[in-house]
């Protein structure tokens, strides 16, 4: 079974010296980069780490200076944007880690939940694609959306 642990980054921004997006990441990193396999899961997360803080300063940042500035200007109170990505394992055994990935967004007065699950194949290092899980050539996709929206509906 493969050892898995954090690997976190941090980024702050301000304006005119007052913060106003803070962004946390946390990703899962295998325990040793000894293997092919190891690096290649450690290289997808790090960069999905790396694509996130980069959407915050090219989104989010925007968002939180202006709505900084217009508190500002009608001196209102300003809660400064925060930006979290974490993940949580859901299954592992010897050849399969399955886990997703959850940012959490506090924007002003909205929030953005976005989750993404992955499937990792131990023996080859490659996700396995929710297809595999679904006999051949059935509506598995059907089945899905028909699932999810009887569930919202009973909520």
């Amino acid at each position: 079974m493969m050892e898995l642990q954090p690997f976190t980054a941090e980024q702050e921004w301000n304006v005119e010296g007052i913060p106003v997006l803070s962004a946390h990441a946390a990703v899962p990193r295998p325990a040793t980069l000894s293997d092919r396999i190891s690096r290649r899961i450690s290289r997808y997360y790090q960069a999905q780490c790396q694509s996130y803080l980069k959407y915050c300063r090219r989104e989010l940042l925007p968002l939180a200076a202006a709505e900084y500035r217009a508190a500002l200007a009608v001196s209102a109170p300003f809660s400064p944007f925060q930006a979290e990505l974490s993940f949580q394992i859901t299954y592992q055994d010897s050849h399969f880690l399955s886990l997703y990935t959850q940012s959490r967004e506090n924007a002003g007065t909205q929030k953005w939940y976005l989750r993404r699950g992955d499937t990792w194949d131990l023996t080859t290092g490659y996700p396995v694609p929710l297809s595999d899980f679904f006999p051949p050539h059935s509506s598995w996709k059907r089945q899905l959306l028909d699932f999810a929206e009887e569930s919202i509906q009973q909520q």
